[in-house]
């Protein structure tokens, strides 16, 4: 049960593929990498991310993501593909917006995302928000709202796929 931990900015970039059997807490600072890949039981970060790299699975989240900046502030992640979430999302950015910004989608393929009262904005044109996967293996996948809006200002679809489901309100 081993955790991974920054001190400090380090320089980081390229390709990065994280695992820990605990947790990964990502330094305070913006990042930007070719590609992205965090597995562990729980992940954090407090900071900006961006990937600028292809394929399918340029910025993936494996266990729990905590999306949470040390002080109440906007958080944003951006994929030049796809946004994946394979596990529990905690977003907590005091009130503030978390903004995700894709080119073609943003996936919560298992687990619960518990949004809160904060406001979620999915930008890029046509971008997918898809809640549950429609191929095998099918796991179950909650996104939970409190209150707040979700803006998807590229007009993309919102699809909640077998064993997906979408709740607004206190769970």
């Amino acid at each position: 049960s081993n955790s991974l931990a920054f001190v400090g900015t380090p320089t980081i970039s390229g390709v990065v593929n994280l695992t820990a059997g605990q947790s990964i807490t990502l330094p305070n600072a913006v990042y930007s990498f070719t590609s992205f890949s965090a597995s562990a039981r729980e992940t954090y970060v407090s900071q900006n991310l961006t990937t600028t790299g292809g394929g399918a699975n340029v910025l993936t989240f494996n266990g729990s993501a905590n999306l949470a900046p040390l002080v109440p502030a906007p958080l944003t992640l951006t994929s030049a593909t796809t946004i994946n979430f394979n596990g529990d999302v905690n977003v907590n950015t005091g009130g503030n917006t978390l903004t995700l910004v894709a080119a073609t989608s943003v996936n919560l393929k298992q687990g619960t995302w518990r949004q809160g009262t904060n406001s979620l904005a999915i930008n890029g044109g046509g971008v997918a928000f898809n809640i549950g996967t429609a191929t095998l293996p099918q796991l179950p996948a909650t996104f939970n709202m409190i209150s707040g809006t979700i803006n998807m200002a590229g007009a993309g679809n919102v699809t909640v796929n077998r064993l997906g489901t979408c709740q607004v309100g206190n769970p």
